[in-house]
């Protein structure tokens, strides 16, 4: 029904509107892109608010114009591995997206894809795309973080609603307290000296994982600072340290119920 109502509408729309309407869409996945480098055509037609089919068409038509590039992969699923088709910028879209103007954007080296990465990428955009509906900005993925120096790489960092500068977690496994220990001094070693974020918010899968990963953080006695070029040391935690993060499930972030770390005596 989506496909007919999309292709009537069409039909009453002038050549000159329909051209403009698809490069708008072209324009909309290439600033994406350029940005995330790849990604699934589900997150695509989340992106461009199309149906499937109508969303498969135009990056089909942009892999033709050698704007993008496709490759079908295998990845584990709750249900076992299925089949999934990503699509990514090429050199020639990065040079075509409109406002980029650095030059470190690159393009899909798709044979780097490693299927064991890919849920956790596909959830980050699709974290992306709901917090700009939530009135979110400025979100900037991992790799355009790279290369500042920053003790701790986050998933992300956006601006939240109330104009906060948020470091973003999509976090799927439960790490060691050892983990979490250097992870805790990374963080607040930015936060104090480089007033990068004002907090981290972690996102989780469910409900209980993010009680629990609560519940681990407040169970740390200390934060280790272990920064290149800096010599290693720990400190003794405090609730004013746990006080910075946030652990949301999955349905409830970015302005749903969270729970925070509460440090055990």
């Amino acid at each position: 029904m989506a496909d007919i109502l999309v292709k009537a509408m069409g039909l009453q729309m002038a050549p000159s509107d329909r051209l403009h309407r698809a490069q708008q869409k072209r324009a909309i996945v290439l600033e994406f892109l350029a940005d995330e480098v790849w990604s699934s055509i589900a997150i695509m037609q989340l992106l461009l608010d199309l149906s499937y089919s109508t969303t498969h068409a135009l990056l089909k038509a942009m892999v033709a114009e050698g704007l993008l590039r496709e490759k079908a992969m295998f990845v584990g699923s709750t249900s076992g591995a299925r089949q999934i088709l990503l699509v990514g910028i090429t050199s020639h879209g990065v040079a075509m997206a409109p406002n980029v103007f650095d030059a470190s954007r690159s393009p899909w080296e798709a044979s780097k894809t490693h299927a064991l990465g890919v849920p956790h990428q596909l959830l980050t955009q699709r974290m992306r795309l709901r917090s700009a509906d939530c009135d979110w900005s400025e979100w900037l993925p991992a790799r355009r973080l790279m290369g500042l120096g920053i003790a701790k790489l986050p998933d992300a960092q956006a601006i939240d609603s109330n104009g906060q500068q948020v470091a973003v977690e999509i976090e799927r496994h439960i790490k060691t307290s050892k983990r979490y220990e250097a992870v805790v001094g990374a963080y607040i070693y930015e936060i104090r000296n480089h007033a990068r974020w004002t907090r981290v918010d972690y996102v989780c899968p469910n409900v209980q994982f993010a009680q629990r990963l609560s519940h681990a953080f407040g169970g740390l006695r200390q934060l280790r600072l272990e920064v290149k070029g800096l010599p290693s040391r720990s400190a003794v935690i405090e609730q004013t340290h746990l006080d910075r993060f946030r652990f949301y499930s999955e349905p409830e972030w970015p302005s749903g119920q969270y729970f925070k770390a509460r440090k055990s005596t």
